[in-house]
């Protein structure tokens, strides 16, 4: 791609001449390397925004897992609690019944 580019600026520009040579194949070479630094941007910047929203999925998943662990923490206590509970009631019905 930057070929062609170099092509079409040769024609746009003509032939340089001898004394304005070395100017003109600076302003190609900067051109290019203008390009080249362009590219290499676009890369990082793509690599960055994968990492990123790799990053925001991770934590979602990590919050979530979280909050599934909490839940099933207060599900187990409120179990223990349920489970005492019958429990107690279960005693106080049998100590009535002997005492009857």
């Amino acid at each position: 791609m930057f070929i062609t580019a170099v092509f079409t600026i040769a024609k746009i520009c003509n032939k340089p001449k001898c004394s304005s040579m070395k100017r003109w194949i600076e302003k190609i070479w900067y051109i290019y390397s203008q390009w080249n630094i362009i590219q290499t941007l676009k890369e990082i910047l793509s690599f960055a925004t994968t990492w990123m929203n790799l990053e925001d999925i991770m934590l979602s998943e990590i919050r979530q897992a979280q909050k599934d662990k909490y839940c099933m923490i207060l599900l187990i206590c409120e179990c223990k609690k349920k489970v005492k509970l019958i429990e107690a009631e279960r005693r106080m019905v049998v100590t009535r019944a002997w005492r009857g």
